[in-house]
């Protein structure tokens, strides 16, 4: 699709900046990986966010196959593939509950589920909106515990980096549905943040 459309234009753009920016989300999601794994410890992680955040990858890498995207497509498989040792790390160290064990199972039930469905293009839309409802786990995590844990700043302001590149896409591309989402992102984001400095750990 992009290779059809390629010149100056806001979809090329946008390939651009989605492959430049699934390699530095990569980078952000592999220190978190490093931080739990030398740390042996999952503590103000939230296992709802991140198992669900695994399945939507996922999600996109189904979506980026059948609209033929290059950027989607690398950008969920990229991703998929980083963020399955952190879940197994999460899963080891911290310890999954009952309900965390259901929706990580349903989460995944989820995105199989997204290879069958016919409406691609709106079971792709329903589950990243779904992701704003989760990630608020995250700074509920750190603020329930009063401590950052082993939350690693960099995953955080990377993607903090990443919502503010789609903010501006969306705005220039006048798509309705990225500015919804990425002003969502961006508070949410912030708000965690915010709570990492004022319960980091000394």
């Amino acid at each position: 699709m992009e290779l059809d459309h390629l010149g100056w234009n806001a979809l090329t753009v946008g390939f651009v900046g989605v492959l430049l920016f699934s390699f530095v989300e990569g980078w952000g999601v592999w220190q978190q990986n490093k931080t739990i794994w030398k740390s042996k410890s999952g503590e103000s992680v939230s296992v709802i966010w991140f198992t669900y955040s695994t399945a939507l990858f996922g999600v996109v890498f189904i979506y980026g196959l059948s609209t033929k995207s290059i950027a989607l497509t690398f950008n969920g498989l990229l991703l998929t593939l980083l963020y399955i040792p952190l879940v197994v790390g999460l899963w080891k160290f911290k310890g999954f509950t009952k309900i965390e064990k259901i929706c990580s199972a349903f989460f995944l039930a989820i995105a199989i589920a997204c290879v069958f469905v016919p409406y691609k293009d709106w079971f792709f839309l329903i589950f990243t909106a779904g992701n704003i409802l989760f990630s608020f786990t995250q700074p509920y995590e750190i603020w329930k515990n009063k401590s950052s844990g082993v939350i690693e700043i960099k995953f955080l302001t990377v993607f903090l980096a990443s919502t503010i590149f789609w903010m501006t896409y969306a705005y220039a591309s006048h798509d309705w549905v990225l500015k919804i989402i990425s002003p969502a992102y961006l508070v949410i984001l912030s708000v965690t943040i915010i709570l990492w400095f004022k319960y980091r750990r000394t």
